[in-house]
């Protein structure tokens, strides 16, 4: 009898184990945006065209490595963002400088946020609220250890389409310059739509931009951001190497 019983816990935790990952909401997300296909290639490259409140925010073509280490961004006045995982970088020709460094990151990690979910420093919780906007979603919180980036006060919260399983909406807070508690007094939300499959992986070929808190969902809208000629390449060994001319981004 004992033998039967040890026999039948160790088949349950097999299925329990086993099928842990079929309840956890990131790898169905990362199945569902096909991570390993993904990865398999070197570098992504699409054009960008964003906008907020009706004025053009940026226009150019992103290239960068899957495994997001690296990217460029060539804006179409001619001028040049780069960033190596640690530093970015600017042409002495780009503009508005203060953004630099937040414009060379932010804009490749909501591209590539399905496959960095497994990066290191991060932490997941389950988010109990899995409705917004008359709609039920997959859904979990992601925070940062400290140390982690350059805001790891920051966190999302992502919401992914039951169905699908796709990301459709990734809640946020951005506490550059601010604490976080005052960060969390107007939190901000991208959402991810007209996916599109470009050499079998799905991509959202718009963006869109909200005003969003946790007990009203999206409230508002901000912005939008329309993607295309999404495409897998690969480049020359220096191509995101700065020239000696290009400044730090701070």
């Amino acid at each position: 009898m004992k033998y039967r019983i040890a026999i039948h816990a160790v088949i349950l935790a097999a299925l329990l184990f086993g099928c842990a990952d079929s309840f956890d909401p990131i790898p169905k997300i990362e199945k569902a945006h096909k991570k390993s296909e993904f990865l398999s290639k070197e570098v992504v490259s699409f054009n960008l065209d964003l906008k907020f409140g009706g004025k053009q925010r940026m226009k150019g073509k992103l290239t960068m490595l899957t495994n997001s280490t690296k990217a460029k961004i060539e804006l179409a006045d001619g001028s040049v963002l780069l960033y190596d995982g640690d530093k970015a970088y600017h042409s002495p020709n780009f503009a508005n400088t203060q953004k630099a460094r937040f414009d060379a990151y932010t804009w490749p990690y909501f591209f590539l946020l399905p496959y960095k979910l497994a990066d290191n420093g991060l932490i997941f919780k389950p988010y109990p609220k899995n409705e917004m906007n008359g709609k039920t979603y997959l859904t979990q919180q992601l925070f940062f250890e400290p140390g982690t980036g350059d805001d790891p006060d920051d966190w999302y919260i992502l919401f992914a389409d039951e169905e699908t399983q796709l990301l459709h909406l990734a809640a946020y807070i951005v506490t550059a310059g601010k604490s976080q508690a005052e960060a969390e007094k107007s939190p901000s939300a991208i959402s991810y739509h007209n996916y599109k499959v470009f050499n079998g992986v799905p991509f959202a070929t718009e963006w869109k931009f909200h005003k969003w808190n946790k007990q009203d969902g999206i409230t508002s809208d901000k912005g939008e951001g329309q993607l295309n000629n999404i495409v897998f390449k690969k480049v020359g060994a220096n191509y995101f190497k700065p020239p000696e001319n290009y400044i730090e981004a701070k």
